[in-house]
């Protein structure tokens, strides 16, 4: 692979498109001769997702604030913040996370998803050293 590949490749993690995305870009690239609609589309869906996680930022940072400002500074049975955090239905925003890209997702051949340390792992908390096939290295999961 060549170092522009490869700098087409960072860059466009880097401004977030998805796997595949970059799949289908880096194909469409090796053909100059095709109209640039398909590569257009591409980008306005990258541009959705980013203002959809902008939004729900916005929702988190307003929620955050809202907390803050509501909490009286005394001691920690009346705080407002930990009031919030453990209960949702005293928040005034929807600021869940974000939905994670299907195709993106981790997968396991373990069955068992009870263990929250194995969950923990999969979600790239910790590396996973239980047969699922997944490793994790600083700039994520990859399949070892």
């Amino acid at each position: 692979m060549t170092s522009d590949r490869l700098a087409f490749i960072r860059h466009a993690r880097d401004l977030g498109f998805p796997l595949q995305a970059i799949r289908d870009l880096l194909g469409m690239s090796d053909r100059p001769d095709l109209p640039c609609a398909a590569v257009d589309g591409i980008a306005k869906t990258q541009l959705a997702a980013v203002e959809g996680r902008i939004a729900r930022l916005m929702a988190l940072k307003s929620e955050l604030e809202r907390m803050i400002a509501q909490c009286a500074g005394g001691c920690v049975a009346d705080c407002r913040v930990i009031e919030c955090l453990g209960n949702h239905a005293h928040c005034t925003t929807e600021h869940g996370r974000e939905p994670a890209e299907v195709s993106e997702l981790p997968r396991c051949r373990r069955s068992d998803f009870t263990s929250l340390r194995h969950w923990l792992k999969l979600s790239g908390a910790l590396p996973c050293g239980l047969g699922c096939g997944l490793n994790v290295r600083p700039g994520g999961l990859f399949r070892g």
